[in-house]
């Protein structure tokens, strides 16, 4: 399994997903730009990489995952969507674990609240996520002589 089948897989898990809306990949700075869609629409799931790890029989992809929805209100309507987005992000892992094959995960996944303002006023949840999938080296696929 490839790093970009990776990210294809998560695209796929968050398109086939009935709530979320808007969905991208990249560092923080590009989370205002969705991936291959126009407008940026609320729930939004937007992938951050981090340092991944490669070992002797398997790769350890290290990724942030933010869960933001749109707030206008008070206090009550933030905790309702750090609420659902902790929801969300439950489904994402899910669908991997339960439907996808090849990934291993560390279920203790560390999440974190937060209210934010951006270029909208948004509150949900950053998860720091794991997918362990096996992948020894090998040395008889490189390209040398």
């Amino acid at each position: 399994m490839t790093y970009e089948q990776i990210i294809r897989d998560f695209f796929q898990v968050c398109e086939a997903h009935k709530m979320i809306q808007t969905w991208g990949y990249g560092q923080l700075t590009d989370l205002v730009d969705p991936y291959n869609q126009e407008a940026q629409d609320y729930p939004y799931a937007f992938l951050i990489p981090q340092s991944h790890l490669i070992a002797e029989h398997s790769m350890q992809y290290n990724f942030q995952l933010i869960m933001q929805e749109l707030v206008m209100g008070g206090q009550s309507e933030v905790i309702r969507a750090q609420s659902d987005a902790l929801l969300y992000i439950k489904d994402i892992l899910a669908h991997f674990y339960y439907h996808l094959e090849g990934y291993d995960f560390d279920l203790n996944v560390q999440v974190t609240p937060f209210r934010e303002k951006y270029d909208d006023s948004v509150a949900g949840m950053t998860a720091n996520i794991q997918f362990i999938v096996r992948d020894a080296l090998d040395d008889c696929i490189a390209p040398y002589e």
